[in-house]
C-alpha cells in the first residue's frame, strides 16, 4: 500500500486552536510540526521538538543533524 504523506501517522498530533501552546503540549503533527517546534524562538521546545523528529525516519534523523548548527548550545547538545 503507498504512503500517504498528508494522512495522520502513530505519532502524529491533532492540531488545535492557534493559541500558543505549553511546552509540553501537543501541536501539528507530523515532520511540519517537528519543523515548527525546532523553528520556535523558546530553546525548551527545540530541544523537546528533537527526540519526537527521530519518530520520521531518515527525514527526522536530518532534522536531528541540521539542529547541531542550532544558536543555542543547549539544543546542540540535546541534538
Amino acid at each position: 500500500m503507498a504512503e500517504h504523506p498528508y494522512q495522520p501517522r502513530e505519532y502524529d498530533a491533532v492540531k488545535g486552536g492557534e493559541n500558543i501552546s505549553p511546552i509540553n503540549a501537543a501541536v501539528l503533527g507530523g515532520l511540519a510540526g517537528i519543523k515548527k517546534r525546532l523553528a520556535s524562538a523558546v530553546v525548551q521546545e527545540r530541544i523537546a521538538a528533537l527526540p519526537d523528529a527521530l519518530n520520521y525516519g531518515q527525514a527526522g534523523l536530518e532534522l536531528v543533524i541540521q539542529s547541531l548548527n542550532d544558536s543555542s548550545e543547549q539544543v546542540q547538545r540535546k541534538a
